[in-house]
């Protein structure tokens, strides 16, 4: 009986660190990608209008987060 105790919690630990690891690269690959964003946005768009579709976009994800 105890060894199955052992045993679930081996994979419980392991179903965590693939948790992590996954939400580690997703954070990797966005904040990796700002930069290229970025670079592409500042030569098509003007300043002003980026901006204002930086804070457009960051105010729908907000509400969307919020309702």
């Amino acid at each position: 009986m105890n060894f199955l105790h052992v045993k679930a919690n081996l994979s419980e630990k392991s179903k965590r660190m693939i948790a992590i690891v996954i939400a580690l690269l997703s954070v990797y690959i966005i904040w990796g990608s700002t930069y290229l964003g970025i670079k592409i946005a500042i030569e098509t768009f003007p300043p002003l209008l980026m901006a204002g579709i930086r804070f457009i976009l960051a105010g729908a994800l907000l509400y969307g987060f919020v309702a």
